[in-house]
């Protein structure tokens, strides 16, 4: 069985999931001491842990940001995408990982769920070809 030929579809996918595994933290997760910061050794001491308390920390949210017009009309396609598309656009693209263990964790047979990739696959496509 051969494989089929990468499209520009296929290409602004892969850029898209490579910043997205980057933006969402697959790559290169914080350590403990960056999410939550310093754990002092008496938990009890420490103001912001008590219930109704107010703390000093802002936590800084930020949107994601995509570089190239492709990776940004992906992640646009994303968005505007049912829950279920994002899903499988998730764990087939972002996912790092052997393509017969996404299908397992995803809980379906291989037909299936490479049919809900191609739908996935041709619904950014169609974003694409219409620049939404």
């Amino acid at each position: 069985m051969s494989r089929r030929r990468k499209t520009s579809t296929d290409l602004a996918l892969e850029e898209w999931a490579r910043q997205r595994r980057r933006i969402v933290g697959v790559e290169h997760p914080l350590t403990a001491r960056e999410y939550i910061g310093a754990v002092r050794s008496t938990l009890g001491s420490r103001a912001d842990l008590h219930a109704n308390s107010k703390s000093n920390r802002h936590t800084l949210a930020l949107p994601e940001v995509y570089v190239g017009a492709l990776a940004q009309a992906v992640n646009r396609a994303y968005w505007a995408s049912d829950p279920e598309r994002k899903l499988v656009l998730d764990v087939h693209y972002v996912v790092v990982g052997n393509p017969v263990e996404k299908v397992k964790a995803f809980g379906v047979s291989a037909t299936v769920y490479f049919g809900l990739v191609r739908e996935a696959r041709s619904f950014v496509e169609g974003r694409l070809s219409h620049g939404n």
